[in-house]
């Protein structure tokens, strides 16, 4: 599991840099090959990164889960980016400050969270029940949690989760809020 509070601490080390154009305007118009889904939308802070290699510079980048490279929150500069593809969308966006957090799958639980210290304001949003209890009989039931997921609350078991759980409680909470 990838601990995201060890990854907190350079959000605040961001230097100051004035970008002379805009993340999806670099990425599309300059570089090519890129497609940030969401981009211009000013009530969404939530975008998917989409690169394909083989296309021509006037062709787009079809929106497939396999050209997914990177699930990105850009007031908040944070990116899960695909191990893979982690120098390139790095070196392509550097200027931004974006914290690249390298992850093996979007769908794999692979990432866990202290939500008992100091977390990023967008991360305070999310709803986090340790669930385990429904699981391992070890563990002693949780009334009051239980009645939270009863409810159909969403929320993220902060022990073990993936990106597109995060991304899916964040577009929840964030956008729509």
């Amino acid at each position: 599991m990838k601990r995201l509070n060890d990854y907190f601490f350079s959000i605040g080390q961001k230097k100051d840099i004035k970008q002379k154009i805009s993340m999806c305007g670099k990425l599309e118009a300059i570089l090519g090959n890129y497609f940030l889904s969401g981009a211009g939308n000013p009530d969404s802070d939530t975008r998917i990164l989409y690169y394909d290699s083989k296309v021509g510079s006037c062709e787009p980048v079809p929106l497939i889960t396999e050209n997914i490279v990177a699930y990105i929150f850009e007031k908040d500069h944070i990116a899960f980016v695909r191990e893979d593809m982690l120098p390139k969308v790095q070196n392509d966006t550097e200027e931004y400050e974006l914290l690249c957090i390298p992850v093996v799958s979007f769908e794999a639980d692979e990432l866990c969270i202290d939500t008992e210290t100091e977390i990023p304001n967008l991360f305070k949003k999310i709803i986090w029940i340790d669930d385990d209890f429904l699981s391992d009989e070890n563990i002693e039931f949780d009334f009051e949690a239980f009645d939270m997921i009863d409810s159909g609350v969403t929320y993220i078991n902060p022990n073990h989760f993936s990106v597109m759980d995060l991304f899916c409680a964040l577009q929840r909470y964030v956008d729509v809020n």
